[in-house]
């Protein structure tokens, strides 16, 4: 059993209400003679806002609220092979505490989860279905969190295989869709519904094919891999006002061999919408990357003091024009990124981009250059403490020379720690941060069926549903690139090394073409 009583203190004061919360949770109840049961949970929750936090009624820019929420979940397991979990809530709620208690709002919201192995037959291989179901009343509150009111959602995914005869190679597929609407109960003018579908296929085209010639040429065609992806997204609404249309298409083709790996790609896209002022749209793009590893090499001013560099070469075209307006984009992005190791603890980091946009119109080329040069110095293990100094230079050019600008930082960072691990883990460091890149280098291709190999077999939660969360990233990212991967912890009672990665990804989404950075942490046992 939980209890729990919280105040929060994030209000604005004389602005927006104080709000308490409290609520109490018996978990992990099970009934006797009822074995299929494997959780029952049960919940309440109030949060109440307190009207004198706001001593002048003028500055109130909201009404204060009453919120109480009873809900029940349990867990359910049928043989080795089906699942299935189920929410149910109902709320009660007060809009404005200082009207009349007419006005009290009573709503309910309910969800099922289910997943299901099926063994393999017919040539398939084992297949895995997940599906969830959600249904949130229009009138249903939570103000302590909770699922969107007036919605239901539906969700279906599956992955398999299939065995193919004689030399043909063995083919891995997926689906993943979801569909929802709004307006349950006909409150709103209109109805909105969205029907989302994604296919996936991937095959190994050598797998059974003997190998022949040299070394390299055979790891190439033995790690070759072909995928290709097929999605169709639609919106629209009941009265027809808006409607839009999205089919896109993926194909890439990925290998390494030794210290080279290779990787290409293809995307197609076709927007319709009804409403939208530019009009329907085609974007096309393809690029690849080559990467090979340490490159050996000296100066003739130390001939004694071998270097080894990492070499990262990457090329992308990008072509978006509207189809029934004048309008169209060409965009061309170049780059190149070199990791040289020094020494044991030393390292420089240099990064060049170049980006070209032609929009066909006049006074609109944009020409961007980004470098960077950084020297990492990394002592985690061995003297608790880095150090990290840095150069960056951005440069853009465009056709009104007025809007032209240059940035240069330079940048310094240094983290010094004490108490640090025993010198046995020293040997682990290098093991773990290999292991973050190999899974992160997986995870940049996009390639969804080639990143599930690398989770654990030994992986506690929900595999199935993790997968699908990842297909979903992998729909709306448009590029990958990791900034940089290193043990930032050690802990030394449960002989855990935490390793830090940051990247940059751009969601496809935007239509700017924004980037965001995000910070992931990774978590590797010692045994």
């Amino acid at each position: 059993m939980q209890i729990y009583l919280a105040r929060p203190n994030r209000h604005i004061e004389n602005i927006s209400f104080e709000r308490l919360v409290g609520g109490v949770r018996l978990a992990d109840m099970k009934v006797d003679g009822w074995d299929e049961l494997q959780k029952l949970g049960l919940s309440y929750v109030k949060t109440k806002d307190i009207v004198d936090s706001i001593k002048d009624t003028s500055a109130r820019t909201a009404n204060a609220v009453e919120n109480q929420v009873v809900s029940a979940d349990a867990s359910f397991k049928f043989g080795d092979d089906a699942q299935v979990t189920a929410e149910w809530a109902y709320s009660k709620t007060d809009p404005n505490t200082q009207a009349s208690l007419a006005d009290v709002i009573r709503g309910t919201a309910y969800k099922l989860n289910g997943s299901y192995r099926a063994k393999a037959r017919l040539g398939f291989d084992a297949t895995s279905m997940t599906s969830s179901f959600e249904e949130v009343n229009p009138d249903y509150r939570s103000t302590s969190g909770g699922g969107s009111p007036d919605g239901r959602r539906f969700t279906l995914g599956l992955n398999s295989g299939m065995k193919m005869i004689g030399n043909l190679p063995d083919v891995t597929m997926s689906y993943s869709g979801n569909s929802s609407r709004n307006n349950l109960e006909n409150q709103l003018a209109r109805r909105t519904t969205s029907t989302v579908h994604n296919f996936n296929f991937g095959a190994k085209p050598f797998q059974k094919a003997k190998m022949a010639g040299d070394e390299l040429w055979q790891n190439v065609r033995k790690n070759m891999n072909v995928t290709t992806a097929f999605g169709q997204n639609i919106t629209k609404a009941s009265d027809n006002t808006t409607k839009s249309a999205i089919n896109n298409q993926n194909y890439q083709l990925s290998t390494s061999a030794g210290r080279h790996t290779f990787s290409t790609f293809y995307k197609y896209q076709i927007t319709q919408e009804k409403t939208a002022a530019t009009g329907d749209r085609r974007n096309a793009s393809n690029g690849f990357t080559y990467g090979l590893k340490e490159i050996a090499w000296k100066t003739p001013m130390y001939p004694q003091k071998p270097f080894s560099t990492d070499l990262t070469l990457n090329a992308t075209r990008t072509r978006d024009k509207s189809i029934d307006v004048a309008g169209r984009s060409h965009q061309r992005q170049y780059g190149v990124s070199t990791q040289t190791k020094v020494n044991e603890t030393e390292r420089l980091d240099v990064d060049y981009n170049l980006n070209l946009t032609d929009n066909y119109n006049v006074n609109s080329d944009i020409r961007t250059m980004n470098w960077k040069c950084a020297y990492v110095v990394q002592k985690f293990i061995q003297d608790d403490g880095n150090f990290t100094l840095s150069y960056t230079s951005n440069k853009t050019e465009e056709e009104v020379t007025t809007q032209n600008y240059r940035e240069a930082v330079w940048r310094v960072d240094a983290a010094l720690k004490w108490g640090g691990p025993a010198p046995e883990v020293v040997a682990k460091r290098g093991e773990a941060e290999s292991a973050v890149k190999d899974i992160l280098a997986v995870y940049a291709e996009e390639d969804i069926l080639k990143f599930m190999q690398r989770v654990s077999p030994n992986f506690k939660g929900d595999r199935i549903a993790f997968e699908n969360n990842a297909r979903a990233t992998f729909d709306r990212v448009d590029a990958i690139k990791y900034e940089g991967v290193w043990a930032s912890a050690f802990v030394p009672d449960d002989n855990v090394i935490e390793i830090t990665f940051r990247w940059q990804r751009r969601w496809r989404v935007y239509a700017t073409g924004a980037e965001e950075t995000a910070t992931g942490i990774a978590l590797f046992r010692l045994e």
